[in-house]
């Protein structure tokens, strides 16, 4: 189906990006970065990759629906 295949395509995206802002957390800063670096104390890299990517899918979910810009 094709959807499920756009839906599989976006989680991945997700998860990338949460990758790589973990890889690039030392150049991070904001509210974001200092969630990521406090659950990292506590949670696995996977978990807090998982967590982050949901999180992202939330903000993204979030401005879609308003038809906001974000600003950080």
């Amino acid at each position: 189906d094709y959807l499920q295949q756009c839906h599989k395509k976006i989680r991945t995206l997700l998860v990338q990006c949460a990758r790589v802002f973990i890889q690039k957390l030392e150049h991070q800063s904001g509210k974001l970065a200092d969630w990521v670096r406090d659950l990292l104390c506590r949670k696995s890299n996977f978990v807090v990759t998982c967590a982050l990517a949901n999180k992202l899918a939330r903000i993204a979910w979030a401005l879609t629906a308003r038809q906001q810009t974000y600003v950080a």
